[in-house]
């Protein structure tokens, strides 16, 4: 017997189908198994727990990368101060020229732009760390719902496949939760 929820279930997700963006649309079949795998009401607390960890990882990264701004913030600001001490240091002395005011700015200016260079370098490498890290989750999270039963998950880094998983876990998510006695 067919439960008023996995009716329901196929109704609302039919619906969302309906205006899913191209390459998302699931088919009849798709939309039954993915109402029957919602049934018992596990794979909401496994979606909702996978979020929390990815919002938690997430959230952790950006303090990392703010951290690293940071420091180089600092680091930049140690160096225009030193080279303020330096310069006025300079301009005291007798023998200080033109010459030496020229050679000292264009010292300032490369220093200077080392620095950025090198910020730029580990902002670039950390960046890519970061995109290791979410890909790495990514592909978790794609075991874990294939393992769980959710229709449609694999492990994959093909664009339209994971567009339309993206997809299946939106429309999972919009969603009601049904209390299981409501059958």
């Amino acid at each position: 017997m067919v439960s008023e929820k996995k009716v329901s279930f196929v109704s609302q997700i039919s619906a969302k189908n309906a205006t899913a963006p191209q390459g998302c649309k699931l088919s009849t079949e798709e939309i039954r198994r993915l109402a029957e795998s919602l049934n018992d009401g596990a794979m909401f607390g496994i979606l909702t727990e996978l979020k929390d960890i990815q919002e938690i990882k997430l959230a952790s990264l950006a303090k990392e990368r703010n951290k690293l701004l940071a420091s180089y913030q600092g680091k930049s600001r140690e160096q225009e101060a030193a080279q303020k001490q330096s310069y006025e240091t300079m301009i005291n002395d007798e023998a200080f020229n033109d010459s030496h005011e020229a050679t000292m700015l264009n010292q300032f200016s490369k220093d200077s732009k080392e620095l950025k260079e090198e910020e730029r370098d580990v902002m670039r490498r950390f960046d890519m760390k970061v995109l290791q890290q979410v890909d790495r989750q990514v592909r978790d999270q794609q075991e874990y719902l294939e393992v769980a039963g959710l229709p449609g998950m694999q492990i994959t880094s093909d664009h339209a496949t994971v567009k339309k998983q993206m997809f299946t876990i939106s429309v999972v998510e919009s969603l009601p939760q049904m209390n299981e006695t409501d059958q």
